[in-house]
Parts: structure tokens; C-alpha cells; sequence
């Protein structure tokens, strides 16, 4: 389980096969070449994310991010509380990295296609390079309990799980490797090539390649742009934008930098008006927003340099302006999101126990929730689920009434427990 969260955590941080005999016929790739992975990349990918992972230091970037809450302006009390659950899932992702460059892996790709999206999320590559323990990368990647080696996963277990096919390791859910499987190996795509090139040797590199197919998807869904974005033809979107390029340079040497290859330099300009006009849209939208949009535009403004559109962040001069606008609160909604998940979990899982009790009492809801902790598996379970983590301190996490007669489908018999409510 931890295996898998794990890699879903690292693919989102920095984001966002028929290989047959193909495959097992072509030498071990370089360290430095993307062709290993361009057999999956077909018409409706639209981004791939590399990640020298042995160029990642899981330790500066916590460093660096815990000593940037200080910089943000939230709320003390919820600063000391970020401080102090934050840490955890930095560590987890240097054991995996350290884990992984111990197995010889180097790399790995994150790669987005509109033929899983948004059914199935991306997959990740691994190309098995020069001293790379193959079975050791697929037992890293391998959640617990799954079978691995092409077999289905085991009753209960997830659907991710990873396969080497060939000289590559991929993790994916089970109908996307079926998918890959049974796919002939795509047509080349240059401007991936000039995307990861235009990245240098960043240790993350997102490439951004819209494909002719995925522009008439976009005409024909929206022909017209927004209003908020001056409106007018979708093309200038569509058409405009060959391909993109954002690259980071990770902690301490922190920065981020974006790069939009346009048709030419009047496209570049109408890509710089579109943005602007964004920005503007984005300003009065604010509060709905987890970041400060004033600042970051005082950051990162688009800038036209020939038939580019290039924005940069430098974010090693401007380290507390990048953490109070966009770094801080943004890392802060989405622990505020993943903790309402975890609330709502437990609130079901409470509410089954609650039936099934009722189911063996002659329709009789519990008097309390401890008469459920047989239905819970055992009382660590059901101490931990009693346990809201949106407020761990409030115990117990949540309140249960139990309804006259059987109750119906309006009738609310649990919810957080709060002295007062926000």
C-alpha cells in the first residue's frame, strides 16, 4: 500500500505496450535518451514528465519547504500544524528514492495520455539501464499483495501494479498495461524530443505535446476562446502552441521555467495577450484560488522572445515571495482536501459498521459506537477511525445519534464533532 501511495505522491509533486519482441530486441537505453519510452508515446499523449531521481534530494526540498512556511501568511497556528504533519511525506520520498537508486534505477517517466484519461490516471516508465536490478525496480513499485509478472492482482488488491516488458519497468493499472500491451508501437514524436531538449539537464523536465488530433478535439469542443481570454478563434490556442517545456531546478538552487514554442513571433504575441488576459480573469477570481495571483504575476510575467513564450521563476532570489504566494498555500489546500477525504472515509466506514450491527440486532441502531467495534475488525481500527484528522486533538472525532426507529434517508446519525463550528 505504502508503495503505492507512494508513487502516486511522487508523480503528482512534480506534475502534474505492445513492446513484444520490439522491445526485448533494442539495447539497454542511454541515460540521457528519451527513445526508450517513445513507443508509448502515440497521437494522444499529451505530456510526459522526466525525473532524474538520482539528481533528487528529498531532504533539501523538505528543508527548503519547511523553512518557507515561516515566509507564507497563514495562520500561526495552522503554520505549526503544516510544520508538523509536512515532514513525513518528504522522508517517505527520499526512502523510495534512496531505495530505487539502490535497485540502479536513475530514472523514470510520468507519462499522460487521453487514452486512459480520464478513466485510468498516467503511468510511469522506467527504462532498465546499464546495472539496473530490474526485479528489484518492479518489487519497489509493486503495491503489497499484487501479483506481479503479467498475472492479475489478487483479490481485494489494486489494479496497480508493475511489469518489465522488456528493457522497461512499467507501473500502470491494470487495463492501461493491457492497453500498452496490445498496442503497436507509436509513431515518432519529434517535438518531444525538442521539448526535453529545450529543458537541458533540469532534474524534472515536463514536455507539453499536443498532437493534430488532440487540436481538432479542441476546435471542436470549443471553437471559440472564452471571453475572460478575449475570445475569439480557438486556434490561437490550438494552432499557435507547437509544443511546451517546464523544467526545474530543485532546492537549493530552486527555479522554474516555462517555454511555448509558437508558430512564429505574432503567434508568440497572441499567446502573451491570451496569458495576460488570465492573469486579469485569474485577479478576480482570487478567492476561490489557493495562491496569491498578484504576487505570482509580479514573479513570473510572460514574456515574448521571438516565437517563444518564456516565463521564469526564479525562485532561489525570491524564495519567501514564491512560498507566500504560490508554494505554501497551495501545498495547504491540498492537505485541507486530502484530510476532508480521510474524514469522509471514516464516516462511512463508522455508518457500515453501524448497519451491520443493525442488520444482526433486528434493525436496532447501536446505543453508542463502541457496541461496533466488532464490525470494525479490532479496537486499534476503530481507534483510529474514530480519530477526524481534520482536528486529531477533538476526541472522539465524531458525534453519533442514534435515530428513533429505524431512521430514514434524511436522517443524520453521525458527523464531526466540533465545540465550534468554523
Amino acid at each position: 500500500m505504502k508503495n503505492r501511495i507512494m508513487l502516486k505522491w511522487l508523480a503528482g509533486f512534480v506534475m502534474t505496450v505492445s513492446l513484444g519482441n520490439w522491445a526485448a530486441a533494442q539495447a539497454a537505453p542511454d541515460a540521457g535518451d528519451d527513445s526508450a519510452i517513445a513507443p508509448f508515446v502515440d497521437e494522444n499523449t499529451f505530456a510526459v514528465v522526466r525525473v532524474q531521481a538520482d539528481k533528487v534530494d528529498a531532504g533539501a526540498i523538505k528543508d527548503w519547504i519547511l523553512a518557507s512556511v515561516d515566509a507564507s501568511k497563514i495562520d500561526p497556528k495552522e503554520a505549526a500544524r503544516f510544520k508538523q504533519q509536512a515532514g513525513e511525506p518528504f522522508d517517505e520520498m527520499g526512502r523510495w528514492i534512496d531505495r530505487f537508486k539502490k535497485a540502479g534505477g536513475k530514472r523514470l517517466y510520468v507519462i499522460a495520455s487521453l487514452s486512459d484519461i480520464p478513466h485510468h490516471g498516467p503511468f510511469i516508465v522506467v527504462p532498465i539501464e546499464k546495472g539496473t536490478n530490474a526485479d528489484a525496480i518492479v518489487d519497489l513499485m509493486t503495491p503489497e499483495g499484487v501479483k506481479k509478472n503479467g498475472q492479475p492482482p489478487a483479490n481485494g488488491a489494486p489494479s496497480e501494479h508493475a511489469e518489465k516488458i522488456g528493457d522497461l519497468v512499467v507501473f500502470a493499472e491494470g487495463a492501461t498495461l493491457q492497453r500498452l500491451r496490445d498496442t503497436p508501437p507509436a509513431q515518432p514524436r519529434p517535438e518531444l524530443a525538442k521539448a526535453m531538449a529545450a529543458a537541458g539537464d533540469a532534474p524534472v523536465r515536463v514536455a507539453l505535446i499536443p498532437s493534430d488530433a488532440q487540436r481538432q478535439m479542441f476546435e471542436a469542443i470549443a471553437p471559440e476562446l472564452p471571453k475572460e481570454l478575449g475570445g475569439g478563434p480557438a486556434k490561437t490556442l490550438s494552432r499557435g502552441v507547437q509544443w511546451g517545456a517546464i523544467w526545474a531546478q530543485l532546492p537549493p538552487q530552486t527555479s522554474v521555467h516555462l517555454i511555448i514554442e509558437a508558430q512564429d513571433a505574432a503567434n508568440a504575441k497572441a499567446l502573451q495577450d491570451v496569458a495576460n488576459k488570465g492573469l486579469i480573469w485569474l485577479r478576480g477570481n482570487a478567492k476561490n484560488l489557493p495562491l496569491d495571483v498578484d504576487a505570482l504575476a509580479g514573479l513570473a510575467a510572460p514574456q515574448v522572445e521571438g516565437n517563444r513564450l518564456v516565463v521564469t521563476l526564479d525562485a532561489a532570489n525570491k524564495s519567501k515571495e514564491l512560498a507566500s504566494a504560490v508554494l505554501i498555500p497551495s501545498l495547504m489546500r491540498a492537505r485541507q482536501t486530502a484530510e476532508r477525504v480521510r474524514s469522509a472515509s471514516n464516516l462511512r466506514q463508522l455508518l457500515l459498521g453501524a448497519i451491520m450491527y443493525a442488520n444482526e440486532n433486528k434493525n436496532a441502531w447501536p446505543d453508542k459506537l463502541e457496541q461496533i467495534k466488532p464490525y470494525m475488525g479490532d479496537e486499534k481500527l476503530f481507534k483510529a477511525v474514530m480519530i477526524n484528522p481534520i482536528r486529531p486533538e477533538q476526541t472522539p472525532g465524531y458525534t453519533y445519534r442514534k435515530p428513533a426507529g429505524q431512521g430514514s434517508a434524511r436522517t443524520i446519525v453521525m458527523y464531526e464533532t466540533y465545540t465550534q463550528w468554523p
